[in-house]
């Protein structure tokens, strides 16, 4: 009787601790937890486990997820059927471990087992910050599951648990609730309700966090398709150098900047409108650091520069070379087959014709001939390909024109 009084107040001592964590009562948390599983075989076996229990609830509330990473290694538990809550957290986050590290769906699922048990019998004993921490280890499951509408649930349930007590936390979580739904919406186009209101309750509930910033820029990408572009350049142009999304919101408002010059209708527009693709192009450059390179996303701004400077008369030499080594330095991190690699090549191609520079026109002509195939820049570079084999089979001996001849005919064929 005095080992479970003793067990007890044990117990209620664990249970009370709470806030930050402080190195004395993650020690304490820690010992109890591997005093009473240790003990279990040689004490009360259900008495130890419930103050186990006490313990790993304690960590959980804590957020000490090295500790019981430590302990679950230590400690290779079965999943019991009467395993209370928290040992059924601790069980199912260590085996979400192992699915991160394995990729392999079979042990996302036993995760997943381990953490629905944990919520179908032991949620009495918990409070609401352990019951949070299980409904995002289950949103995560989902996710990397596939089930990204479950995933969003769990995550919004969390959220909802850590309202009052974790205002920071909670906010993450609501935003993994967003990023499932536009999961979903980006696989296959449903759930646009769904993600927009996820954005929403998450900028309403939490209006000072992090999070909520972002939210107003997924919020003004995911409105813009019913919206004019001079509306969404307003938008853009809204959001200032200050918010984490300003990087993001310099591409967008460039992309809408390129729309309007292509669809300028008259010359005074479309110098207006080219200068301001300019503008946006080198804030957007200016913002990019080496740290958070976004390599198609960098490329694609300064391709959308050099569209602009190619087209205008008396060429300006200097902003040209400031896009053009930008976006070079970065084509060997492309694809092959990326649509920017080989409009970085045209644009190239399309630069060397204007500075008279034979040699590097034929060059980049040739490269788009055999990497351009089926992109609207084949065809320029085909003429040229066909000219240059058309001269060099006129200069060349008798018994070397059949080659040059092959060429010209393949590149007349295509363009065809």
């Amino acid at each position: 009787r005095s080992s479970d009084v003793c067990s007890s107040d044990l117990a209620q001592l664990a249970d009370a601790m709470a806030g930050e964590p402080s190195p004395g009562k993650v020690a304490f948390l820690n010992a109890l937890v591997r005093a009473a599983l240790s003990a279990r075989a040689v004490h009360d076996g259900a008495s130890m486990t419930r103050l186990a229990e006490a313990g790993i609830r304690g960590l959980l509330r804590l957020r000490q997820d090295a500790v019981l990473r430590q302990i679950m290694e230590r400690y290779d538990l079965p999943l019991r059927e009467d395993a209370g809550f928290a040992i059924s957290v601790a069980l199912g986050q260590r085996r979400f471990e192992r699915a991160e590290k394995s990729g392999k769906a079979e042990d996302y699922g036993l995760a997943l087992q381990a953490l629905q048990q944990a919520l179908s019998g032991g949620q009495a004993t918990a409070g609401q910050s352990e019951l949070a921490a299980c409904h995002q280890l289950l949103g995560w499951c989902h996710y990397r599951l596939g089930d990204a509408g479950k995933g969003a649930a769990q995550f919004h349930q969390a959220a909802v648990l850590l309202r009052e007590s974790d205002r920071s936390a909670a906010a993450d979580a609501a935003w993994m609730a967003f990023v499932c739904w536009q999961t979903k919406h980006k696989k296959d186009g449903s759930a646009l309700s769904q993600t927009i209101e996820s954005l929403e309750w998450l900028r309403r509930e939490f209006p000072d966090s992090g999070p909520a910033r972002k939210a107003e820029f997924q919020l003004t990408r995911l409105q813009s398709g019913n919206r004019s572009v001079d509306d969404r350049v307003r938008k853009w142009q809204a959001i200032t150098a200050d918010n984490p999304d300003y990087l993001a919101s310099r591409y967008e408002l460039c992309a809408a900047r390129l729309t309007q010059w292509r669809e300028a209708a008259n010359g005074s527009q479309a110098a207006e409108f080219g200068a301001e693709v300019l503008k946006a192009a080198r804030q957007y450059w200016e913002a990019a650091t080496a740290k958070e390179r976004r390599v198609t996303s960098d490329v694609r701004v300064a391709l959308s520069a050099l569209e602009v400077l190619a087209s205008k008369p008396g060429m300006d030499e200097q902003e040209i070379a400031y896009f053009e080594s930008r976006a070079s330095s970065l084509a060997s991190k492309l694809p092959m087959d990326a649509s920017e690699l080989v409009e970085l090549h045209y644009r190239q191609f399309q630069l060397a014709r204007y500075r008279s520079d034979a040699v590097a026109a034929s060059r980049e002509a040739t490269w788009l001939s055999e990497h351009g195939r089926g992109s609207s820049f084949e065809l320029p570079a085909l003429v040229v390909v066909a000219q240059d084999a058309d001269e060099a089979y006129k200069k060349a001996a008798p018994n070397e024109r059949r080659e040059y001849a092959r060429k010209a005919a393949d590149a007349y064929r295509r363009l065809v």
